[in-house]
């Protein structure tokens, strides 16, 4: 899906959408090792779905997931345990039976060999985020037309540990070990943005309402 260019706040360009459908992937019995009172699930600084809430005397986590997730729990009489865990860390985590679930996946065929899916809750939008200054030198308009500028141009982008993206191809081209000197990887988007800040990379792939909201939060606070 193409949409049309689009600026916010002052520095940022982000362009080159597709969508992608997000589901909760539950751990295979067979791989779960203790089944304590709570379910174990992850959490990771992931606004507006995932995020911690300042409140007075500290911060609430909330967000999106996290209450679609407490709701579920409500209506089948569960508990659950948020442990703070980076995504990709997250799926080792739950292959291996340490967490019982994660919210916010998307479908491959690796995952569903230990992880059952839920009915997709969501669909996402990828975009590309690159520094405003410098979106005037770029000419692509969509996944494919920056797939052929990767691989001819030297562009540095950043990606999420553990993430798979709308367009297929362009998962292929960043699990192409051809192309590794194209991908830098991170732990989260907050780690890319500061990235992107530092010039040491010269964009990021990030579901477009996360990475808007890091933009927002990155202009309301300089």
């Amino acid at each position: 899906m193409l949409l049309k260019k689009l600026k916010i706040a002052s520095l940022f360009l982000f362009f080159i959408c597709f969508m992608i459908a997000s589901a909760l992937v539950l751990a295979d019995e067979d791989s779960v090792e203790v089944l304590g009172a709570a379910l174990k699930t992850n959490w990771e600084p992931w606004y507006p779905y995932q995020y911690q809430k300042k409140e007075t005397g500290g911060t609430a986590l909330t967000g999106l997931d996290i209450q679609l997730v407490e709701e579920l729990a409500k209506a089948t009489h569960e508990q659950v345990d948020f442990q703070p865990m980076p995504f990709a860390q997250a799926l080792l985590a739950l292959k291996n039976g340490t967490l019982d679930f994660v919210s916010g996946a998307t479908y491959s065929k690796e995952r569903e060999e230990y992880g059952y899916y839920s009915k997709p809750y969501r669909f996402e939008e990828d975009a590309l985020f690159v520094l405003r200054k410098k979106s005037s030198a770029y000419s692509f308009n969509n996944a494919a037309e920056l797939r052929d500028y990767l691989q001819k141009n030297k562009f540095r982008l950043g990606v999420k540990k553990g993430v798979i993206y709308a367009d297929e191809m362009m998962n292929a081209f960043i699990q192409d070990p051809k192309n590794a000197r194209s991908i830098v990887y991170s732990e989260d988007n907050i780690d890319n943005l500061n990235k992107l800040l530092l010039n040491e990379i010269d964009g990021f792939l990030s579901d477009r309402i996360v990475g808007s909201a890091l933009v927002f939060e990155e202009k309301k606070e300089s």
